[in-house]
């Protein structure tokens, strides 16, 4: 078996924008077994954390969301969970910053076309100058994903020009 990953789509920010929305209006393709999302952002006030929505035809924004995290920063390591959350958290330690380049994100969507199971999110975060992460995170839902939006988590700082998110397909033959 070959997997072969196939680019869906690439954003790089002209200007600041407080949400990025992926497959607007549902057209994430269903041809796929999995998404995965490498984002390269900074933010343009303080240090705060990348969030997601993700749905089918809309964005579910219901508490239905929840994450562990695996995390360290140098000094320590620790693991932390939630439940019944708003949004899939993909940070901890590697939260974003004011600076492009610092901060990667790589995020895999597993079986999000599958209509019988609920969704899986692993997310793995760095932040060079802060800390490392793994996260997984479940999307109560059996729907298919087919659009997400990407926001920063207080609400107050949007991403900054220059800020890039690629969205690719892993296609199993």
């Amino acid at each position: 078996m070959t997997v072969t990953y196939e680019a869906i789509s690439s954003t790089t920010l002209g200007s600041n924008q407080a949400t990025v929305t992926i497959g607007t209006g549902g057209t994430i393709p269903q041809t796929y077994t999995d998404l995965v999302l490498v984002v390269n952002p900074a933010i343009n006030t303080g240090n705060d954390n990348l969030r997601i929505r993700v749905g089918n035809g809309s964005v579910d924004s219901g508490s239905n969301y929840s994450w562990t995290a695996l995390t360290g920063n140098g000094t320590r390591a620790l693991s932390d969970r939630a439940s019944n959350q708003t949004s899939i958290l993909s940070d901890y330690d590697g939260y974003m910053q004011t600076t492009l380049g610092n901060n990667a994100k790589i995020i895999h969507f597993q079986n999000y076309s599958n209509t019988t199971t609920f969704k899986t999110i692993l997310s793995r975060s760095s932040n060079a100058p802060v800390g490392t992460d793994a996260l997984v995170n479940t999307w109560r839902s059996t729907a298919a994903i087919n659009i997400m939006t990407l926001f920063v988590s207080g609400g107050v700082a949007n991403f900054i020009t220059g800020s890039t998110f690629s969205l690719y397909g892993i296609k199993a033959e």
